[in-house]
């Protein structure tokens, strides 16, 4: 799975990097359904803990995430990944695909 690898990358807290991986499962089967989330997610909300675990990995993400700005990240561009918009007569376009009925 390749987003997984991706996680790493974005520096997710490890608590949560099984559970994204499951939502991020190829096959949508494997995924959780909203039923199987909603109590995780009301536990985290109502039962929330400024030392656990979570929320110490959390907030080292957002500590490691503040000094990631968009000026340390460099890309080149192709340019023929440039793409304008154009407009296109949609009645040429109509009178293509117009077949009578016989």
């Amino acid at each position: 799975m390749d987003f997984v690898s991706n996680l790493d990358i974005v520096n997710a807290p490890q608590l949560l990097k099984p559970l994204i991986a499951k939502c991020w499962d190829d096959n949508p089967l494997f995924r959780p359904e909203a039923h199987e989330l909603f109590p995780l997610f009301r536990k985290w909300y109502y039962r929330y803990d400024p030392n656990s675990e979570l929320n110490q990995q959390y907030q080292q993400t957002n500590v490691a995430g503040e000094s990631l700005t968009l000026s340390n990240l460099t890309y080149k561009t192709h340019p023929q990944d440039i793409y304008i918009s154009q407009m296109h007569d949609l009645n040429l376009i109509s009178e293509k695909f117009n077949v009578e009925d016989n």
